[in-house]
């Protein structure tokens, strides 16, 4: 289950210290559970990072750190919305798209 993961990964993501990371990727020692849950879980892509520290996961929503609830439909609806406001706003001219840009920074 660690082929392909790197060392400093399973030592980031299960906790543990480099030499145990090190027992564990190269099958003398056996992994907990836990690490072997973490470092799945990581893996996979199933762990929110970086700038989505705080948000959630429950069930098939997205939870803001706020506690605002997202489906994968209104996402999408998100996405159609600031694609109809870019073409608007590159339409009107006068700065206009200069400015959307700058509100979504």
């Amino acid at each position: 289950m660690f082929l392909g993961v790197r060392l400093e990964d399973i030592v980031r993501w299960a906790g543990v210290s480099p030499s145990h990371a090190r027992l564990v990727k190269t099958g003398i020692r056996k992994p907990s559970l836990q690490v072997q849950r973490l470092v799945t879980l990581h893996d996979g892509g199933q762990v929110l990072r970086g700038r989505w520290e705080g948000w959630r996961c429950r069930g098939d929503k997205l939870v803001s750190p706020e506690g605002v609830q997202f489906d994968a439909s209104a996402l999408e609806h998100h996405r159609l919305v600031l694609q109809f406001a870019r073409e608007l706003a590159a339409q009107s001219g006068g700065g206009a798209y200069e400015r959307f840009w700058e509100l979504l920074a």
